[in-house]
């Protein structure tokens, strides 16, 4: 399990792109579309496993070998041994592994070892790849549309938005 450090709270998309897109021009829905781009946004962080914007995260385990759990890795902020006086010290001698996901391994004698690391796409909405900021707009704008599901085909869609940036690595 892992720890919010930061997290942004600049959505990726906005209601008025959103509206733009629906061609709306009045305020009874906006609540409800500001609950749908978050759903969309979260939708498209949990299958890509990354936040869109800049978040630093904490994962505290055990294990010598400590796979993160997002993938675009932009930095390995620190990595931290717990000794049993619960007392923390920096460790500067630890390797990463790149697999399906970055692993930090750390040789050490600490009954824990804490990682900080910072992953996502940058700090803008802009950062985020076209693709993935136009997938949330289709969420949105699929759910909007029709209260109820989606048609696999419209699904489909979502999904090939979104795969591509599916990556395993430090950026």
């Amino acid at each position: 399990m892992y720890d919010v450090v930061k997290k942004s709270e600049i959505p990726v998309i906005s209601l008025q792109q959103v509206k733009a897109h629906l061609r709306l021009d009045h305020a009874e829905d906006d609540d409800y579309l500001l609950h749908l781009i978050t759903v969309a946004t979260e939708w498209v962080e949990e299958l890509i496993e990354s936040p869109l914007l800049t978040a630093t995260y904490k994962v505290k385990s055990a294990a010598k070998r400590i796979k993160l759990p997002h993938q675009n890795i932009i930095d390995i902020v620190s990595v931290v041994g717990i000794g049993a006086d619960r007392k923390k010290r920096s460790l500067s001698l630890y390797d990463l592994e790149v697999g399906s996901k970055v692993s930090v391994i750390v040789n050490s004698l600490y009954p824990s070892i804490e990682v900080t690391y910072t992953c996502g796409f940058g700090d803008r909405p802009k950062d985020v790849p076209a693709p993935l900021r136009q997938a949330i707009i289709n969420h949105v704008a699929c759910h909007y549309e029709c209260r109820t599901e989606i048609s696999k085909e419209q699904y489909l869609m979502l999904l090939q938005l979104v795969h591509p940036y599916r990556k395993v690595g430090l950026s």
